[in-house]
């Protein structure tokens, strides 16, 4: 019953696409698309270190489809000011008909996309389907640095909260 209030139905979803969820929710969390440049090696699927210099993106399969949610990361660095951004966003690829070098241009932040590379704003709109609804609320992060929160809709960035 506790399975089910983290599991509603979306629209016209079958019964075999709800237990497909339900199976995925009970693996444990992985990173399933490393998109970037300066990813060390992935010791364990939970894990992700950046040696580089670049943005970078590490994005998990799992899809939140109701109630609430928590994440806790470690961060560690032995470099005295290190900038890291923390959110979640719909579930599409970065990489799927978007290049690194000629659409990301190496740094992959899908927060920023809108602003200053608004041709893969539009290639990670046109990935929008039914259970989108009609949000347009489609990533959010937190800034460690700055201590702010950003969002986009992919088409406008919007600024700190």
């Amino acid at each position: 019953e506790e399975e089910e209030s983290r599991l509603p139905k979306c629209g016209d979803e079958s019964d075999v696409g709800l237990f497909r969820a339900l199976e995925l929710l009970r693996q444990p969390l992985r990173f399933d698309e490393l998109a970037g440049n300066g990813f060390g090696p992935q010791e364990h699927p939970a894990r992700v270190s950046n040696v580089g210099g670049h943005w970078s993106t590490a994005k998990s399969g799992h899809v939140m489809r109701g109630g609430k949610h928590f994440v806790e990361f470690t961060i560690t660095s032995d470099v005295s000011i290190r900038t890291l951004e923390v959110g979640v966003m719909r579930p599409v690829s970065l990489t799927d008909g978007i290049d690194l070098l000629a659409d990301w241009n190496m740094s992959v932040n899908p927060i920023v996309s809108s602003r200053f590379k608004p041709v893969v704003g539009e290639k990670l709109r046109s990935q929008r389907t039914a259970k989108w609804g009609g949000s347009n609320f489609h990533c959010c992060a937190y800034h460690s640095y700055l201590g702010d929160c950003f969002w986009t809709d992919w088409e406008n960035f919007h600024g700190a909260s």
